[in-house]
């Protein structure tokens, strides 16, 4: 698949950290693992923005230092993401998306460049309770 092929997808915080705690369980039918073994695979392109880029490295971190997750892992995967992401694309004329009132999670939907992704993977529904029916849900 050429690059510009490939889907543009936002992942919330969340499924990052579920995926690499399947990671760690040796859980390979689990979806976000599956998700993050999609993106070693280039199966995607990841979107977002510095806000972003930041909450991920301040989660993992955080889940490292509790030791719910593996420093290795959590390096892996922000430096995957990292490579991997376009956390600088350019903002586009749209207008942003508020669909939520939660400070962490409103970084997702409030910026214009993630408004260019074909996808928002999220396992946090309770913010689309308006159009549950429309949603793909994992697991």
């Amino acid at each position: 698949m050429l690059i510009s092929e490939a889907k543009r997808v936002v992942l919330d915080t969340s499924v990052i950290v579920s995926g690499i705690m399947a990671k760690q369980k040796n859980d390979k039918e689990s979806p976000p693992w599956k998700i993050l073994r999609w993106l070693e695979g280039s199966y995607y392109i990841l979107e977002g923005n510095g806000k972003i880029l930041e909450e991920y490295q301040r989660v993992l971190d955080q889940k490292a230092n509790e030791r719910v997750l593996l420093s290795q892992h959590v390096n892996y995967y922000l430096t995957l993401i990292r490579n991997r992401g376009l956390f600088n694309s350019p903002a586009y004329s749209r207008p942003p998306i508020y669909v939520t009132r939660g400070p962490s999670d409103g970084i997702y939907f409030s910026s214009p460049n993630c408004l260019n992704a074909h996808y928002l993977v999220t396992s946090n529904h309770k913010h689309f309770a308006e159009i549950q029916e429309d949603l793909v849900k994992l697991g």
